[in-house]
């Protein structure tokens, strides 16, 4: 069994209603995020159509498909670690926060994934022939390096399926190298479009403006006014028509360039098995014990005694 822990500052709506964090590339706190280097992407490039039979067919432009659609990713980053000192201060609130740890079926990782129902659809643009090749919910390892991808290994994995990956399988492996620098995070990645979401919450007033003309793609009760008056809740995943999903989500994609847009995707509740309250949290069990964490084991982190690492005990199980 793998338990993956997701780092937050507070526990958000993951143990009320099971959303969690879609991070779009502006939002992202690496600068490096989906850098490559150019030149060694062009000299696969042009090996990758030197190659290839059918060329008016299958050649592309893998640079130029990268720089317009890196946008329209997603990043859920999870960590294989629950006692990283470092990863508490940063991503926890100065150990005011909290961590959620998720289940993940690693013996049968390409066949399941955390969510409750991962959406995918031939209507969302894409250069592979097979989307879901790549977008399907799988836990991927960081590949933490050096130097740029491309730099150094251009001709080191195994290219002879792009026919069918198309620039697709670029865009995405392109996610999944950062500097050597944040190696202490032993972080884990699910990367997925963000038509995939299920839920988009948006910070924008003019949004009020404009909140007609997308309320007649679908049933105006899946886009509503959250608490704050400016903003704005758009619930894909109660769209059962897969076009009109796909539509409104793609006319969707101009907000992610602004980082204070949120996409969101709900875990299958079973996913869900473990809280970690931080040493200075105000959290409780019964802060946790909710719809969606009603079936978990909960831990709070103490000071150990004579070494700088953190201690767990035990506050609720389940059994």
């Amino acid at each position: 069994m793998t338990i993956l822990f997701k780092y937050m500052s507070n526990k958000r709506n993951i143990f009320s209603d099971g959303f969690i964090r879609l991070t779009q590339l502006s939002a992202l706190n690496d600068p490096f995020e989906a850098t490559f280097s150019y030149g060694g992407l062009e000299k696969l490039t042009q090996h990758i159509n030197d190659d290839l039979i059918d060329k008016p067919r299958f050649e592309h432009n893998h640079i130029k498909y990268v720089n317009e659609n890196k946008y329209k990713i997603g990043v859920i980053s999870f960590s294989e670690s629950k006692d990283n000192l470092l990863m508490w201060a940063h991503y926890a609130d100065e150990h005011k926060g909290l961590l959620a740890g998720i289940y993940y079926d690693e013996l049968n990782r390409f066949e399941s994934n955390i969510f409750q129902s991962l959406f995918t659809s031939d209507f969302i643009d894409s250069q592979s022939l097979h989307m879901d090749l790549f977008y399907k919910g799988v836990m991927q390892k960081v590949n933490y390096r050096k130097t740029h991808r491309y730099t150094n290994d251009i001709f080191d994995n195994d290219y002879s399926n792009i026919s069918l990956e198309g620039s697709e399988r670029i865009l995405y492996e392109i996610f999944l190298g950062k500097s050597d620098e944040w190696i202490y995070e032993k972080e884990h990645r699910i990367i997925l479009r963000l038509e995939q979401s299920d839920r988009v919450i948006i910070h924008d007033s003019d949004f009020l403006i404009k909140m007609p003309q997308f309320q007649s793609l679908v049933d105006p009760g899946f886009i509503t006014k959250g608490e704050n008056s400016e903003n704005f809740i758009i619930d894909l995943y109660k769209i059962d028509d897969e076009f009109s999903r796909s539509n409104l989500a793609k006319k969707l994609l101009p907000y992610a360039s602004d980082p204070k847009t949120i996409f969101m995707m709900k875990l299958d509740k079973r996913s869900i098995f473990q809280c970690v309250l931080g040493l200075k949290t105000t959290y409780n069990k019964d802060n946790i014990l909710d719809d969606y964490g009603f079936n978990i084991d909960i831990y709070q982190a103490c000071l150990s005694s004579n070494k700088y690492e953190l201690d767990f005990k035990d506050v609720y199980t389940r059994y």
